[in-house]
């Protein structure tokens, strides 16, 4: 996936009219969203750290937190991620994501007191599946995988792996129950079904 791609793929996302992307509409939702210039500063620190210009990644990370959100550079971010209200949301260096996260605000993905994985200690934070949704004030915390289509309620604390179609919620979370694919859709109404048989394919 090139950058290009990558960043329409944001917009298409992230875009409540859901109009096809172009470089015009690319700028102007640039200079209207705060949440979409965020992610794009994101994309391009990413870029920088991975051709090595490190000055380069710091100074876009440095963007970022001028607005109260913190997201690594070095945290791997899928295609489709949708931040409607970034404020607060803090993603660790070592995170994750998946493709068409949601991710609200005040949301943290992070380490946890420094906890590796035992079969992999490079891995220290969270990793996601696809079309994950985490709600507002959520703290998913260690390396710990969060299954494909799972959904975390608000203010929950994760610290332990969920299954795919997972709904947990609470402070240690509990695990809900086990979803259907129809009840997670409910509420991704930006999620065609069209995109998620596309990645199945690849996979």
């Amino acid at each position: 996936m090139d950058f290009k791609n990558r960043l329409f793929e944001d917009y298409h996302m992230m875009s409540v009219y859901r109009k096809e992307a172009n470089w015009g509409r690319i700028i102007w939702f640039y200079i209207k969203r705060l949440n979409f210039r965020i992610l794009v500063w994101h994309r391009f620190g990413n870029f920088f750290r991975k051709k090595g210009y490190r000055f380069l990644a710091a100074w876009m990370d440095r963007r970022i937190w001028k607005y109260g959100v913190d997201i690594c550079s070095s945290a791997k971010i899928g295609k489709g991620i949708r931040m409607a209200h970034p404020h607060g949301v803090v993603i660790g260096e070592a995170v994750q994501l998946g493709e068409y996260n949601y991710i609200q605000q005040g949301v943290t993905l992070g380490g946890n007191s420094g906890k590796v994985r035992s079969e992999d200690s490079s891995w220290s934070m969270p990793r996601t599946g696809n079309f994950v949704f985490i709600g507002p004030g959520a703290k998913v915390l260690g390396p710990i995988r969060i299954g494909n289509h799972a959904m975390i309620g608000a203010n929950a604390v994760v610290t332990n792996d969920i299954p795919d179609f997972g709904l947990v919620a609470g402070n240690p979370c509990k695990l809900i129950r086990i979803m259907s694919l129809e009840e997670s859709l409910k509420v991704k109404p930006w999620i065609d079904i069209s995109i998620i048989r596309s990645i199945e394919e690849k996979e």
